[in-house]
């Protein structure tokens, strides 16, 4: 069931301009409803199978604007946990224009920055790290930032916290029992243990927290600044 909102969203989801292809996406409760008032195929959105592809064209015949493909990701299997279908089509400015001013003719929000990734979220498709990693593998400008970007997306670095988070509370959960048994007879862990499982936990955290600078600078690169006297060849470097 989708927590996100009750409204349809579309937007781009490729850069702006002329090129061979885009993609626009559509996301709500509405969204195969959306696409069959202008789509034109064998089979309507609202029939389709899920994670199908289906193939068309956009418009009535006697105005047509462009052949596309519809992919097809029922709720809850898809990004944003909704409905949601990628339309497909010919990266012209006018047909994508034409296309998502459709979808806004029929009822459709157009998304605010962001949106998808944050209805994907309120759906618990993915956790605030993973929202951080998709930011990430977007504007990554190494290989090595965007093989990191990815463990971390693929919830590498959730299974972290979750390890340490589990320790954190087994280790609270044997101070607590110590504490209500204090006047028993009675050890369930030693001090020592505690103080060893404690020392470990720290280590994790702290080491949890050191990589987080080198991380950063793997995803982003690094800033260097070449100063030197007027035509010593600084230039010559590159």
């Amino acid at each position: 069931m989708s927590l996100a909102s009750s409204d349809t969203i579309c937007a781009l989801a490729t850069p702006p301009g002329v090129a061979g292809l885009a993609v626009i996406r559509i996301s709500g409760p509405r969204a195969f409803e959306y696409c069959d008032a202008f789509f034109r195929g064998s089979i309507a959105a609202v029939d389709a199978p899920d994670h199908s592809i289906q193939f068309g064209w956009w418009g009535e015949t006697e105005r047509r604007v462009d052949t596309v493909t519809l992919m097809i990701y029922r709720c809850p299997r898809s990004y944003t946990g909704e409905d949601v279908v990628e339309i497909g089509c010919h990266g012209g400015v006018f047909v994508c224009d034409t296309i998502i001013a459709d979808l806004l003719s029929a009822g459709a929000r157009h998304a605010d920055p962001g949106e998808f990734t944050r209805r994907a979220f309120l759906n618990r498709k993915l956790d605030l790290v993973q929202v951080e990693a998709v930011a990430d593998i977007i504007h990554s400008a190494s290989h090595r930032g965007a093989q990191i970007a990815a463990r971390q997306l693929a919830g590498g670095f959730t299974r972290r916290l979750e390890s340490i988070r589990s320790s954190l509370l087994e280790t609270v959960g044997l101070i607590e029992l110590e504490l209500d048994f204090s006047e028993e007879d009675v050890e369930f862990v030693s001090r020592a243990a505690l103080r060893s499982r404690i020392l470990d936990i720290t280590s994790e955290i702290h080491l949890t927290a050191s990589s987080a600078h080198a991380a950063s600078v793997l995803r982003s690169g690094f800033h260097i600044a070449v100063v030197g006297f007027p035509n010593a060849g600084k230039s010559s470097l590159f």
